[in-house]
């Protein structure tokens, strides 16, 4: 469900605005939502496509038939393999819950056929993705129910959550909720892994308000590390106005760097803390 006044809304049933979210600031972003239709199931929404291919055209997987916004990710394996990630509606679902999670492995110069990552009949958004060697781990956004026919914002907003998995072999595992399910929505979430250790990090509204006009922006993360799962670490309360957030290490320990907005009379900036 996309809104006009942050592009860290993941939640992408409807079409993203042709607006600068920097100076929206006092639409009733709620009255500007509607949803998109699924005309692009027989290709006519637009010319859109979705193609992975190397530079010279050859050994592509490629899918004329995609939901607009299909988020897609390539990362490479240590071994040589490719792993492509992406958001597909394959027309199964009901329009509510329509998008899926597919991956894909390039192989022996042949890419496998696409296959979900796990379909759980509730909408998946918005992948992250982070290679340690070999293994594989991502992050996603997903609903905790299956969607009636009609709905408000604010319920699904209350209803989503932060799922992981982790490839092996050439499946990816059966998937583990990182975020409690507390009725908050989180925000501009990021993953990384380095040497046997991945951190996830993502932000909360108090309010559950995605335009920061009201309550508290905080910062969460957990660390998974020999295959156990740390505590929500509370990163930072009241953080302000985030504008972006990225998970990484740092002599081995994980840290998390982002950007947030700081105003001083007329004049907006960012800083990098």
């Amino acid at each position: 469900f996309e809104v006009p006044l942050k592009p860290f809304l993941n939640l992408k049933l409807f079409p993203e605005f042709e607006v600068n979210p920097a100076v929206v600031t006092s639409m009733d972003s709620k009255d500007s939502l509607r949803i998109i239709p699924r005309n692009y199931l027989v290709n006519q929404l637009s010319d859109e496509v979705l193609e992975i291919t190397n530079l010279t055209g050859i050994h592509s997987l490629h899918e004329e038939i995609i939901y607009p916004y299909s988020s897609p990710k390539l990362a490479k394996l240590q071994d040589g393999r490719l792993l492509a990630l992406w958001i597909k509606d394959d027309g199964t679902k009901s329009d509510n819950n329509r998008t899926s999670l597919y991956f894909s492995i390039y192989e022996n110069e042949v890419w496998s056929e696409p296959k979900t990552v796990y379909e759980s009949g509730r909408a998946d958004f918005a992948p992250q993705i982070a290679v340690d060697g070999n293994n594989v781990h991502i992050v996603w956004q997903r609903a905790t129910q299956i969607f009636g026919d009609t709905y408000e914002i604010d319920t699904v907003l209350e209803n989503m959550e932060l799922a992981y998995s982790k490839f092996e072999s050439d499946n990816f595992l059966e998937p583990i909720i990182v975020t409690e399910n507390t009725g908050k929505y989180q925000m501009d979430y990021s993953i990384a892994s380095e040497d046997g250790t991945t951190i996830i990090s993502w932000c909360e509204n108090s309010e559950n308000d995605y335009t920061f006009e009201s309550g508290m922006n905080n910062l969460y993360s957990r660390i998974l590390e020999d295959d156990v799962w740390s505590a929500i670490n509370i990163v930072k309360l009241d953080v302000g106005n985030i504008d972006d957030l990225e998970s990484g290490f740092l002599d081995g320990v994980p840290q998390i760097a982002y950007s947030v907005e700081v105003s001083e009379g007329n004049e907006t900036s960012y800083e990098l803390v």
